[in-house]
């Protein structure tokens, strides 16, 4: 898929590639990087190589989205595209210890959302309501990177 086409910016370029890959470690070229609905389709052992091969690809931002608190029975478990994990406050906080979280309502199920911002002032888990989420980040964005 090109998302070039799809966003029309000019000033954003787009990368779609395989997060089992090992060739995606050599892009290491993006300022942000989104992984939208991908990781609860990998078995939870991979999570920690994941999120680590994720982060190195991005210079300022990984966003990141779940399913959170999907009920048992994941969604379609016994196929190969289904869901192979669920995700709890406890279970993001520790893959995410530096991050701000939300969480939208979505298809009968609530999702979270994870912005990890790679600047030294990010501290902490930080639960932020959905309709404060936006603002929020962009005021600490601003602050942060006031001089770049």
């Amino acid at each position: 898929m090109h998302f070039d086409k799809l966003i029309k910016n000019s000033n954003c370029s787009y990368i779609y590639c395989d997060l089992l890959e090992e060739e995606i470690l050599d892009l290491k070229c993006c300022d942000t990087v989104f992984c939208l609905e991908v990781i609860e389709h990998i078995h939870a052992q991979h999570n920690e190589s994941n999120i680590s091969k994720l982060l190195s690809l991005a210079k300022r931002r990984l966003v990141f989205s779940v399913p959170y608190m999907e009920p048992e029975p994941l969604w379609c478990h016994n196929e190969s595209f289904g869901h192979k994990q669920n995700f709890d406050l406890g279970k993001l906080k520790n893959l995410f210890p530096n991050a701000f979280f939300t969480v939208l309502p979505r298809y009968g199920i609530d999702w979270a959302i994870i912005l990890v911002e790679k600047s030294p002032v990010m501290e902490g888990f930080i639960e932020i309501p959905y309709e404060n989420f936006l603002n929020y980040v962009n005021e600490f964005e601003s602050k942060t990177y006031k001089d770049i």
